[in-house]
């Protein structure tokens, strides 16, 4: 799996229409990101593999009415692309429709749970992901909220999590269980990360996974001025805004009137003045 500064990423976002799709900003280092919720559009896209690599970012594909999408996406990663699983499907996702999609592709994973309380992950340096990708970019141990997954063999667990209360009810003592699973399909691959939160950690675990040059950006994180230099300005006021204008929305929503119309004007004025100072 090679990143460039050219490399694509196609974020599936079929789930319900009023929830926001927004990415976390490190994900602007793909030379192009696109979110399409419709799905005729989607299926063109995989059918010609337009893109380097597919996000899916919510439940939407796991429901029934999507079967024809999902079939789509397990012949594109079959013939050598790469699905990754994660942001809002691991926390809506039913284990139902959850484990039936995971058949789809022919892995053993099964649903587990999900905690509300953190958890820490814990780097396996043994699992499958080490030919492809330098391991030593992935943080070692992290914590948080996350969805587990059991019956992960323990060369496709990525990211392994011991999980007090799955074990105390069902007296596992088997493979430990996993908020990251790598598993090959075909000549692609698939890529789940149980992480219910979009933040630093998860963007650099998602970009280290698709061959970005780990150092760099987690150096970059904690180096606001620099991080916004690198990241392209279009992208990141196109994050910025879609994020705004979903909050505005259903605030405007709530409160119907000239006042909060107002407020929205304002806060929109604000957030350009912000994007005008912000680096090339």
């Amino acid at each position: 799996m090679t990143f460039t500064e050219d490399s694509t990423l196609l974020h599936l976002n079929l789930g319900p229409s009023q929830r926001t799709t927004l990415l976390h900003p490190l994900l602007s280092l793909f030379g192009r990101v696109n979110t399409y919720r419709y799905p005729e559009y989607i299926i063109q896209l995989l059918d010609n593999k337009l893109f380097d690599f597919v996000l899916v970012g919510d439940e939407g594909i796991a429901q029934d009415v999507h079967a024809n999408v999902l079939e789509r996406l397990v012949a594109f990663v079959r013939n050598g692309g790469t699905a990754i699983i994660a942001k809002d499907f691991p926390r809506y996702c039913q284990a139902e429709k959850m484990d039936n999609f995971f058949r789809k592709f022919d892995v053993s994973w099964r649903f587990a749970l999900t905690s509300n309380d953190t958890k820490q992950l814990t780097l396996n340096t043994r699992c499958y992901m080490k030919p492809l990708v330098y391991v030593a970019r992935f943080p070692v141990k992290y914590q948080t909220t996350v969805t587990v997954l059991k019956d992960v063999p323990m060369q496709e667990n990525v990211y392994m999590s011991n999980v007090e209360e799955y074990r105390e009810v069902h007296h596992a003592t088997d493979c430990p269980l996993s908020g990251g699973a790598l598993a090959k399909v075909g000549k692609g691959h698939i890529f789940f990360l149980g992480d219910l939160n979009m933040v630093e950690e998860t963007a650099h675990i998602l970009l280290c996974f698709c061959g970005a040059d780990g150092w760099w950006f987690q150096w970059s994180v904690y180096s606001d001025s620099m991080f916004r230099s690198r990241i392209a300005k279009r992208n990141w006021e196109e994050l910025l805004r879609e994020g705004l204008n979903a909050r505005l929305e259903r605030e405007l929503e709530d409160m119907p009137g000239p006042s909060s119309r107002l407020l929205a004007g304002l806060e929109i004025a604000r957030l350009e003045r912000e994007l005008e100072d912000m680096p090339v």
